[in-house]
């Protein structure tokens, strides 16, 4: 259907520039005829509403970057049966199984500073974790 509609208002172009071939030179004839054809291409992708942009582009999917303290107050209880760190771990594990959504990585700030977070590892954290020099260690000098 769309195809007859596109040989329609390509005859339509030719039979317009033919009528005027006579009385224009033939540059002139192929610049109004590359004209009149472009506007019924234009014509026809605004009646037919092409979304020509949404075909061509194309988002990158969402990064999203989990970082857990990995000091000892993370195996504290908050008045649950689960440590601050199991939480952790448990939340970490739900994002990693969300395929496809976005793109997911976590880390743990650890002593030595910042360090891939083992999801299946409950073993406890650090004793002790100085948050700001494992930020400095990730960020570089």
């Amino acid at each position: 259907m769309i195809w007859a509609i596109g040989i329609i208002f390509i005859a339509a172009a030719f039979f317009l520039a033919f009528r005027d071939k006579d009385q224009l030179s033939r540059t002139q004839w192929l610049a109004l005829l590359a004209a009149r054809l472009l506007a019924f291409v234009l014509l026809g992708l605004a009646l037919f509403e092409v979304n020509i942009a949404g075909v061509l582009s194309s988002r990158p999917k969402p990064r999203l970057v989990l970082l857990v303290d990995g000091s000892q107050s993370m195996t504290l209880h908050d008045g649950g049966p689960e440590s601050r760190w199991q939480r952790a771990l448990a939340l970490a594990g739900a994002l990693e199984k969300q395929d496809g959504k976005f793109l997911f990585s976590s880390y743990a700030v650890a002593r030595q500073g910042i360090e891939p977070l083992r999801t299946g590892d409950l073993s406890n954290p650090a004793p002790a974790t100085d948050l700001s020099r494992g930020l400095n260690l990730a960020l570089g000098p």
